[in-house]
């Protein structure tokens, strides 16, 4: 368990078929999702690989619209997303629906080629 200003997440990672997968649990969070991120870029930048299945769907609570806007405006650029990380599936809950609309359009209104998805299946068909 990865610990960041005392805010307790886990992620776990696994490389299948030129993919990262990502599993993340612990609470929704600026803090998380950074370190989420960060991490993804991590092993994205290690193994060579520019595609990212990212599964959020155990994180706890909801991100703060606030959140939703400075994460890609503020934060994607400085971790270096752009030039590691490709492309980005995000597979989240139904009932987060309007949450993660706004993030997914203010990433995608800067460039950054990310969708969010609620199943898997959905989100590997548009990343391959």
């Amino acid at each position: 368990m990865e610990e960041k200003n005392n805010i307790p997440f886990d992620i776990k990672t696994e490389i299948k078929g030129g993919i990262v997968y990502v599993d993340a649990t612990g609470k929704r969070n600026l803090e998380t999702v950074l370190g989420i991120t960060k991490r993804t870029i991590e092993v994205c930048e290690e193994k060579n690989i520019q595609k990212a299945l990212v599964d959020v769907r155990k994180l706890e609570g909801k991100l703060r619209t606030s959140d939703s806007f400075s994460i890609p405006t503020e934060h994607f650029e400085k971790l270096r997303y752009r030039t590691v990380l490709q492309q980005a599936a995000v597979v989240d809950l139904k009932e987060n629906l309007e949450a993660y609309s706004f993030f997914e359009n203010v990433a995608v209104n800067r460039g950054y080629r990310l969708k969010f998805f609620n199943s898997v299946e959905e989100a590997l068909g548009w990343l391959k």
